[in-house]
């Protein structure tokens, strides 16, 4: 009787703590919900590419990844792996899948969520969820980029010095450490490096690339992270170069387009760069 009694009450027991184990898992989900939701409606992206991939059984057997693009007041569009277009389903904004989590947490039925957020923009990167009668739901959201948009300067009518801090101050607000981007230089070329290179950046401060033969790159110039060329631009206003003009990127503040004459009349005295192709990693 009493050997009956304690495994009932071990049973209890377990029965209890599993349900406790199993509220703090979806409490902590919520919480990581919360956060980087926020985090990415404060990043203000409303248009936007990003590939999208669902793992497991394919009975259409369809070409992943998709690219879809978002961009409102349009619905989004989609094409597959093999570039072509995708008409036979919708497609969702990112805030779409946000609603997806949500609706699991809510429900409370699921065995199973875990879900990997970018650090930097906070959109779900992973979502894997095993529901209560077994079926997996499991996608990635890869490469968002976002789509040019319209973002005044706090200056309305900036000095080009204020333009460079200004521009600085965005990208450096928006606390991106890990990305690429292509690098062309249409300038001066004395060591006939082949463009465009592939450029890497990790920690916001080691960068390193490709040229345009793939191979890594070792030699000087270096491949630069956005900080360098930012340095470049403060660089040319000091040494007071005869011409310098830049285009900064509306969404992130990075420089796209630079173009400077310097004074001298070295082989390299021209510096004519393009940035893009960024990707947030």
């Amino acid at each position: 009787m009493i050997a009956s009694n304690k495994a009932a009450i071990f049973s209890l027991l377990a029965f209890l703590l599993g349900g406790v184990t199993a509220q703090n898992h979806f409490q902590a989900q919520q919480q990581e919900l919360n956060r980087n939701r926020a985090l990415w409606q404060s990043k203000g992206i409303t248009s936007y590419h990003y590939d999208y991939e669902q793992m497991g059984p394919d009975p259409l057997n369809t070409v992943y990844p998709w690219t879809i693009t978002v961009q409102p007041p349009n619905p989004p569009t989609a094409k597959d792996g093999n570039h072509n277009q995708i008409l036979w389903t919708t497609h969702s904004p990112i805030d779409k899948f946000f609603q997806v989590i949500q609706g699991h947490i809510n429900a409370n039925t699921a065995k199973q969520i875990d879900v990997q957020y970018n650090p930097q923009l906070g959109y779900p990167q992973t979502i894997y969820v095993v529901l209560a009668n077994g079926v997996v739901y499991d996608v990635d959201l890869t490469n968002v980029v976002p789509i040019h948009q319209v973002s005044p300067l706090t200056n309305r009518n900036p000095t080009p010095i204020q333009q460079v801090a200004q521009a600085e101050a965005q990208w450096k607000s928006k606390h991106i450490y890990n990305y690429a981007y292509v690098y062309n230089n249409h300038g001066s070329n004395p060591h006939n490096i082949v463009y465009p290179w592939d450029v890497t950046v990790r920690n916001g401060n080691q960068a390193s690339g490709k040229d345009g033969n793939h191979n890594q790159i070792f030699y000087e110039p270096h491949p630069q992270t956005m900080e360098e060329l930012f340095q470049r631009i403060r660089n040319a206003y000091s040494q007071h170069a005869k011409f310098i003009e830049v285009r900064y990127n509306k969404v992130y503040g990075f420089p796209e387009d630079i173009f400077i004459v310097y004074n001298d009349q070295t082989p390299d005295a021209t510096y004519d760069a393009e940035i893009t192709n960024f990707v947030i990693q």
